[in-house]
């Protein structure tokens, strides 16, 4: 068999067992047994995994009644995959909420106060690791609010671009992409490298999508659908600006502050003043041990004396 149909074949029995894992673990109990003074019920079955969600990381889903209110729980391996998962489902009726590592529909009500804080401390395995930030490059004028769909694999891709082919991407190196809609019929794709030269390498073959403007930004490929001077417009609004930042804090004794400046001074005299004084008396004590040694402790040694008036 040749190597390409190889990899092919072992790439769809990977996703086919992880479907089906995913599958098996889908009707896990992640809901409490109360909520407020409802007793819980047993729901409708959750909906089968299929490739979107066995690519955004879904670990196992319940649904459960509480009285009038239906709860509907979707927990992820991470917080990025609930992102992307969160955001391709919220207009699909209910009130969602994305709580961490968890993805929650309410149907018949919604929970507030201290029932909903409740309900999110007792999801068993959430975390609170960080969102994506690339939402945040967003340009922000004449965006469609609602409109933000966060893809990290191709099955996402698909849904949510088709115009867009997942060879270009690169997911397997872990780009991210999030698409947003503008005013004027403009659909922005917003590609994320994992580094600058890796997105100047891509450049060219993403510049052959049809009837795509595109622009690079750093790791930022933006791709924008639609009339040449909108869809223009809003890639050029793109921009990324890169940010150091220290790993531990530091104190700046010279910020303005004229007392912190003295403080500093004087601490550094202070320093310099007792390495010095160490230094002699440790010199100090070798040579006296260095007589001690020889056996004449209170030796004098003589002293060298310079004759340089002739010179």
């Amino acid at each position: 068999m040749p190597m390409r149909k190889r990899k092919e074949v072992q790439e769809m029995l990977r996703l086919s067992l992880g479907v089906l894992a995913l599958a098996a673990a889908s009707f896990g109990a992640v809901l409490p047994e109360r909520v407020g003074t409802a007793t819980k019920t047993p729901g409708a079955p959750v909906e089968t995994p299929g490739a979107f969600e066995s690519e955004v990381g879904l670990v196992e889903a319940e649904q459960a009644g509480y009285g009038r209110l239906t709860v509907s729980a979707w927990k992820f391996k991470d917080s990025t995959g609930a992102y992307s998962f969160y955001l391709a489902r919220r207009g699909a009726g209910g009130q969602w909420q994305q709580a961490g590592n968890y993805v929650l529909c309410f149907e018949g009500g919604r929970l507030r106060g201290a029932d909903l804080e409740a309900l999110i401390k007792g999801l068993p395995g959430r975390t609170d690791d960080p969102l994506p930030t690339l939402p945040g490059f967003l340009p922000e004028q004449s965006k469609v609010a609602g409109s933000e769909q966060f893809v990290i694999g191709p099955a996402g891709l698909a849904a949510s671009e088709p115009r867009l082919d997942a060879s270009l991407a690169l997911f397997d190196l872990g780009t991210e992409v999030q698409l947003a809609a503008y005013e004027g019929g403009v659909t922005l794709a917003l590609m994320a490298f994992p580094t600058p030269q890796i997105a100047r390498q891509r450049l060219p073959e993403i510049e052959k999508v049809p009837g795509a403007t595109v622009r690079r930004s750093g790791p930022l490929v933006a791709v924008a659908f639609g009339t040449p001077a909108a869809a223009t417009a809003i890639a050029d609004a793109v921009k990324y600006e890169a940010s150091v930042s220290w790993n531990q804090p530091t104190k700046d004794y010279f910020s303005g502050n004229v007392a912190d400046m003295l403080i500093g001074i004087f601490k550094l005299t202070g320093y310099i003043l007792v390495f010095c004084i160490g230094a002699g008396l440790f010199v100090l004590g070798m040579r006296r041990l260095g007589r001690w040694l020889s056996g004449s402790p209170n030796a004098v040694e003589p002293m060298i004396v310079l004759d340089l008036k002739d010179k």
